[in-house]
């Protein structure tokens, strides 16, 4: 092959390649922001550590139980508990409900891990301490087994948060 026709095969592959590859381009998504929701968890790494809402037939006892599970099952999620101070907070909550006419003997439990954080809001220039992002379970079992079932759902919904806070600085 002579120069000139080695010269033109180039020229043409090179117009071909760039005729391919600028279309298809347009086609690859670009890098998306992920939604503030989600990317306010990024980082979430020492929190403070509550439960704001507890069935009223939970005994006492049974209430500082879960409270020491909790603070567990988040640490051993690798978050650090703080004791006091501003920080983020995460709170558990769970709701009951029962319908005893078409369950009965079962209880619906809905259990809310809820993150609160210093937030400015620009509007009303102020700073206030917010929820912003929230995980979310909802869960039936027998009645009589209320307590081992709150414990499960608070598991779950914990290795739920911390998914969520690996993802979030994923996306980063």
């Amino acid at each position: 092959m002579n120069p000139r026709s080695i010269s033109l095969t180039v020229m043409i592959l090179v117009s071909l390649f760039t005729a391919a590859v600028i279309p298809a381009a347009s086609f690859v998504p670009a890098k998306t922001r992920a939604p503030d929701e989600f990317r306010c968890l990024t980082n979430l790494e020492s929190v403070l550590v509550s439960i704001d809402e507890l069935p009223s037939n939970v005994q006492r006892l049974d209430a500082v139980k879960l409270r020491e599970l909790f603070r567990d099952s988040i640490a051993k999620r690798g978050f650090e508990i703080q004791q006091e101070g501003d920080g983020p907070r995460i709170a558990l909550q769970f709701t009951t409900a029962y319908d005893t006419e078409s369950a009965p003997g079962f209880v619906a439990l809905t259990t809310i891990i809820g993150v609160y954080q210093n937030v400015n809001v620009l509007r009303l220039d102020d700073r206030m301490f917010l929820p912003v992002a929230s995980v979310v379970t909802t869960a039936i079992g027998p009645e009589d087994k209320l307590m081992e079932l709150m414990e499960r759902e608070m598991v779950r919904t914990s290795h739920q948060l911390a998914r969520a806070v690996v993802l979030a600085k994923r996306s980063e």
